[in-house]
C-alpha cells in the first residue's frame, strides 16, 4: 500500500502506482487542495484509491476532521476510508486502550475500512493490539446492534467490569505495625530489574532470571540465597511488582512505585 498521495506527488508516481496495481491512500493538499480534487486526480491514473481525510490531533481540529469523514462517506459511499488513529494517541499523554477503543468506535460510525496507528512512542506501545481488539468489538456490537459492552471482549486493563465482594474477617483483627527495624540478610542482597522481557535478580555473583516473580523467588530460596524471612517477603513483593510492570509494559525501578498516584 502506498501512503499519502496528493496533488504534489501524483504526477511523479501516479502512473507507476497504477501500473503496479498497488492500492494507494489519497490525502488532501498541498495547501487548500481538497481530498475530492486529489481523488479525481487519482482516478485519472486509474489508481485504486483509499481516501484519508486526515484525522487531526486533539484541540487542533479533531472534531472538524470527524465532520470531514462523515461528509466524505456520505458523498462517496463507494470509496474505502483510511482512519489514522495514531494522529490522536501519539499526540496526547493518556493511556492508549481507552483512547483506541473510542477512536475505533468513531471509525466504525463513519464506516472506515482501515485503522492505522504507529507505536513510535513508549506511551503508544500496544496500540496495534488495542485497535485490533477494539475493531472486533465494534464488528460484534454492530452485528448485535448494541453498544460495545458485554461482548466477551474488552480493553479493561487496570479497571475491572465488576468488583469482587469483600470478604469479612473470620476472627479478631490485629492492626499491622508500621515500624520494623531493618536487619541485613547475611546471605546477601539482590538487585532486581527487567531485561530481555524477563525478571532478573542479581547478587553480584549469580543472576536468576524468569518470567514470573514466584519462579525467581523459589529459585533463590532453593539455592540457599535467602537467609531471612523478612528478606524473602521483601523479595516477593519486589518480584511481584516487577512481574506486573513486565505484563503492563511499564518501566520497573526497584523500591520505586509503579504509579505516582494511588490507584483506587
Amino acid at each position: 500500500m502506498i501512503l499519502s498521495l496528493n496533488a504534489e506527488n501524483l504526477p511523479q508516481v501516479g502512473r507507476r502506482v497504477a501500473e503496479e496495481g498497488i492500492p494507494a491512500v489519497v490525502i488532501p493538499g498541498p495547501g487548500p487542495i481538497s481530498i475530492e480534487e486529489n481523488l479525481e486526480r487519482a482516478r485519472s491514473y486509474s489508481i485504486q484509491a483509499i481516501a484519508d481525510p486526515v484525522l487531526d490531533p486533539p484541540l487542533m481540529g479533531l472534531t472538524c476532521s470527524i465532520e470531514r469523514y462523515i461528509r466524505l462517506r456520505r458523498d462517496h459511499p463507494d470509496i474505502p476510508l483510511f482512519f489514522g488513529a495514531g494522529n490522536v494517541t501519539e499526540l496526547m499523554d493518556g493511556d492508549g486502550p481507552g483512547a483506541n477503543l473510542l477512536l475505533s468506535a468513531l471509525a466504525a460510525e463513519v464506516e472506515a475500512s482501515l485503522l492505522f496507528t504507529p507505536e513510535h512512542s513508549a506511551k503508544a506501545a500496544g496500540s496495534v493490539h488495542d485497535l485490533a481488539v477494539a475493531s472486533r468489538m465494534m464488528l460484534l456490537a454492530k452485528e448485535r446492534q448494541t453498544p460495545p459492552k458485554d461482548l466477551g471482549l474488552d480493553l479493561l486493563i487496570l479497571k475491572e467490569k465488576r468488583r469482587i465482594q469483600e470478604i469479612a474477617p473470620s476472627q479478631e483483627v490485629v492492626e499491622a505495625g508500621t515500624e520494623h527495624p531493618f536487619q541485613a540478610d547475611p546471605a546477601g542482597s539482590f538487585r532486581i530489574f527487567l531485561s530481555e522481557g524477563r525478571i532478573m535478580a542479581d547478587n553480584g555473583r549469580i543472576t536468576i532470571a524468569g518470567e514470573r516473580g514466584r519462579d525467581v523467588l523459589n529459585s533463590l530460596i532453593e539455592q540457599g540465597l535467602v537467609g531471612r524471612l523478612d528478606h524473602a517477603g521483601y523479595l516477593g513483593r519486589e518480584l511481584e511488582r516487577a512481574e506486573i510492570a513486565l505484563a503492563l509494559g511499564r518501566s520497573y525501578i526497584q523500591d520505586e512505585p509503579l504509579w505516582q498516584r494511588k490507584v483506587k
